[in-house]
């Protein structure tokens, strides 16, 4: 005996978002307020995943003046939970001027 499939009635429409991770900063520590020229700067940064889901999240630093990164990218090699908070170590040099920087968190999608 076969069978055929017969529609009885349709549900509304439901959406279902994409989630994201979101990296949320959340403290520096250890960043000097003097140093001199030529010296390592290494601070720790804390950032929490905000988002809804797991995901790679990131942190950089960056010279305002010179709208330039001055650290390597430091990722957090496994996926983090949301509400998760994770530590990076960053570290620079200290140029030959006065510096301000900016931490710039993220997250990383696959494209």
């Amino acid at each position: 005996m076969a069978y055929q499939w017969v529609k009885d009635e349709k549900s509304a429409n439901y959406i279902v978002t994409l989630g994201s991770p979101y990296g949320h900063f959340v403290e520096v520590r250890d960043l000097p307020t003097v140093a001199a020229e030529g010296d390592t700067i290494t601070v720790e940064v804390d950032v929490q995943n905000t988002g809804n889901v797991s995901g790679i999240i990131g942190c950089k630093v960056i010279d305002v003046d010179a709208a330039t990164q001055i650290a390597e990218d430091a990722t957090w090699g496994n996926p983090v939970d949301p509400g998760v908070t994770v530590t990076f170590t960053l570290s620079f040099t200290m140029p030959n001027r006065d510096l301000t920087i900016l931490f710039e968190t993220g997250h990383w999608k696959q494209v």
